[in-house]
């Protein structure tokens, strides 16, 4: 089974350019591929859960935190939710691209 698209995930810490590295790729590639599909983070097959507050929003930025933000069992729910939606969005969204000849770009990844 050949695809003739590429899948390239651009990792590593805040601040070390990896839109500006996504930007610079699709710029250089633009007519190597039937198309070009760029995500942040995650395939975003599933919707965001809900916005969360930031120690910006509270005026506290740079604080670190003094409890957790949510219990054992919420943390479970929302890594199986995101689980769901790289493994669902890979099957169902990447994959699909890459047998059409695209080129995707992920910012962040799955490990």
């Amino acid at each position: 089974m050949s695809y003739r698209g590429k899948f390239i995930v651009l990792v590593g810490p805040d601040g070390t350019g990896k839109t500006t590295v996504a930007q610079a790729i699709r710029e250089m590639q633009g007519d190597r591929y039937a198309g070009i599909h760029c995500f942040h983070w995650r395939p975003g097959l599933l919707p965001v859960p809900g916005r969360r507050t930031t120690a910006a929003d509270t005026g506290q930025a740079g604080a670190p935190p003094r409890d957790f933000k949510y219990g054992t069992m919420l943390s479970l729910l929302r890594f199986f939710y995101y689980l769901t939606d790289f493994v669902l969005g890979y099957w169902l969204e990447i994959r699909p691209r890459l047998r059409r000849g695209e080129l995707v770009i992920g910012e962040r990844w799955y490990y």
